[in-house]
């Protein structure tokens, strides 16, 4: 029997968060029976590994600061039509050559409305031929004004089967940070966070404090208050990894010298069991970093990137210490003083559990799309 074929298309901007997600459930899909073709528009980075699907990368594109102001390709240089006009060529090509049974659009219409001008056709294409749905994290940043909400709901009911949200009802509901959320509420679906499986790791703390900020784009300010705190006389009591991301330059790297109690690396492919072997995490609040300091259980201090009006960090960061699962450092008053008080009360903190979350869902995700071309 021919296997259903998936065409599952995304597009990251700003740090890896977003491709490591669609890793993981692209894996499960393949795992699942299904064969999938992964449409990579971001910039390819040495942790994406979505194991046996295919991966289609298409010309890169990402933002050009953390404001999103320009998108830019590889070389820096802006994106005009002809690079746009050449991209959606790419994709629709490849659509009409696969022939694919499911599309699946991350972030798209909530978010990539830079993309549009290749994203509306491939709508267009996949609309006859099969189910779409829209992948989107359980978060999203508030668009303003009434009319691209409306917008939004429009193309959700013109084009797509279905939403999955990867996040947990029970945590957090899309209406929080989507105010037409009812208007969509039979397609929408929670699959459960997308993490990878938690592994056996003993959790026995080794002294060490963790600090990471994922791809590095925005962490700059975190990375260096850290590294300021380490080399103080009251950081000294304490042992420190430092993982600065692959978008740091090598010259800062370098500008810091490392100390018998100080450790600096990239990012670490056994980042979660360095976790769950550490006494405490200091990291911003992106998705997948908080997904593996809830799974390994470790204490942390969050200081969510909450500059240029990102509000999703900052609000998963509260949902948690509401819940007394983290200590929270706004980046406005962030300073070794502030971060040290922080990480004392952090430490006086239970670790965070997380039996009652729901994170399984990568595999919620593949048996929903599996389901969904397996039924009449």
């Amino acid at each position: 029997m021919r296997k259903k074929k998936v065409f599952f298309y995304v597009q990251h901007l700003l740090g890896i968060g977003h491709s490591m997600r669609a890793a993981l459930i692209a894996k499960e899909m393949t795992k699942s029976g299904l064969e999938v073709t992964l449409v990579n528009g971001g910039v390819p980075n040495a942790l994406f590994d979505p194991g046996p699907a295919n991966i289609l990368q298409l010309p890169a594109a990402l933002s050009a600061d953390a404001s999103f102001s320009r998108v830019i390709d590889e070389t820096g240089t802006e994106v005009d039509e002809a690079w746009r006009n050449n991209r959606r060529k790419v994709i629709l090509d490849a659509y009409e050559k696969i022939r694919p049974d499911l599309t699946l659009i991350e972030s798209f219409p909530f978010g990539r409305w830079s993309f549009r001008s290749e994203i509306s056709p491939l709508l267009e294409r996949a609309k006859p031929v099969g189910p779409i749905f829209c992948s989107v994290r359980d978060i999203l940043v508030p668009k303003k004004g009434i009319a691209r909400n409306k917008k939004i709901v429009e193309i959700i009911n013109s084009y797509f089967t279905g939403v999955l949200v990867h996040g947990d009802a029970e945590f957090i509901k899309l209406d929080s940070t989507f105010s037409h959320a009812s208007k969509i509420l039979e397609k929408i679906y929670y699959t459960g966070y997308v993490t990878a499986p938690a592994e056996t790791v003993e959790n026995t703390s080794n002294g060490e404090i963790v600090v990471s900020v994922g791809g590095g784009v925005t962490g700059f300010l975190l990375v260096s208050t850290a590294l300021s705190l380490a080399q103080s006389s009251v950081g000294k009591n304490w042992r420190w990894r430092i993982l600065m991301g692959p978008n740091f330059p090598r010259t800062y790297k370098e500008s810091f010298l490392s100390a018998p109690h100080i450790k600096i690396e990239g990012l670490r492919h056994d980042f979660r069991a360095l976790l769950a072997k550490a006494t405490l995490s200091i990291s911003q609040a992106g998705y997948n970093t908080v997904m593996d300091i809830l799974v390994s259980g470790v204490r942390n201090v969050l200081v969510p990137f909450g500059r240029y009006g990102q509000t999703e960090q900052p609000l998963r960061a509260k949902v948690l210490a509401d819940r007394k699962m983290s200590v929270i450092v706004d980046e406005k008053v962030l300073n070794t003083e502030t971060l040290c008080a922080a990480i004392v009360r952090a430490l006086t903190l239970e670790p965070p559990m997380i039996s009652k979350l729901n994170v399984r869902g990568a595999i919620n995700t593949a048996r929903k799309i599996k389901d969904c071309l397996e039924t009449p």
